[in-house]
């Protein structure tokens, strides 16, 4: 790989690092039953707002999958990082550019 496109996995590995914690750090206290229904902050819809019961359960669920896919995200991202692992040129462009944000919403 050329020098200019390591420094673009390098930077797009950090950028999705970054994203992968604040995702988990967002996502903590809806799994632990911390946030009540709002219109704002957690999985908003018809059937998760009906009730209290189905709001925590439905966030428990929702913020659980996000959790786990944070951290698979970030430990490829420190992975990557840390170690310097040879990624494939498509993998670049398909993977760490477009599937990371893509997981992480």
């Amino acid at each position: 790989m050329e020098p200019a496109a390591i420094d673009v996995v390098r930077s797009m590995a950090t950028i999705n690092l970054g994203l992968s914690v604040l995702v988990i750090v967002f996502a903590y206290p809806l799994y632990r039953g911390m946030v009540g229904r709002n219109g704002l902050y957690g999985l908003r819809t018809r059937k998760s707002m009906a009730s209290d019961e189905a709001w925590y359960a439905a966030n428990k669920l929702a913020a659980a999958c996000m959790m786990v896919g944070a951290a698979v995200l970030g430990s490829l991202c420190s992975a990557q990082l840390t170690m310097g692992l040879p990624v494939p040129e498509h993998l670049v462009d398909d993977v760490i550019t477009y599937a990371g944000p893509v997981v992480l919403m």
